[in-house]
């Protein structure tokens, strides 16, 4: 294994470890004065179908969202791959979530966006359109 593959392989694992400390500190975050008992059992009453649709919806409007950016790159002549249009839309999505008033997406899209080449220069257009 070359140093550069110990190294990406070493900054996935703590990719990896920096997330899943952050969904634990949510996690307790959000139900530290909660009753686990009670969220189990409501959860436990639930439709899987509804849940599954529920998981399914928000697929399809992140992938709406994707379209509309592919739309928005084409228009600037940016030749962007469908995938990198879903990942960056999952990306804002995610970022939306996690910020306060959802100020997050925008800018983690467009670092995503300018770490994998596109041109930043178009990204205030885009961003804002996308927005």
């Amino acid at each position: 294994m070359t140093p550069e593959e110990k190294k990406r392989r070493r900054n996935t694992i703590l990719s990896v470890l920096f997330l899943a400390a952050m969904i634990a500190l949510t996690m307790w975050a959000l139900f530290k004065d909660k009753d686990m008992l009670l969220i189990w059992r409501e959860l436990r009453e639930v439709e899987p179908c509804f849940l599954v649709i529920g998981a399914a919806m928000v697929i399809a409007f992140v992938c709406c969202e994707s379209l509309v950016l592919k739309m928005l790159l084409r228009t600037a002549k940016v030749n962007a791959p469908m995938r990198h249009c879903i990942r960056y839309s999952f990306i804002g999505f995610f970022y939306s979530m996690i910020t306060p008033s959802a100020t997050g997406g925008q800018p983690a899209c467009a670092y995503f966006m300018i770490d994998s080449g596109s041109r930043c220069r178009f990204f205030t257009c885009a961003g804002t359109a996308y927005a």
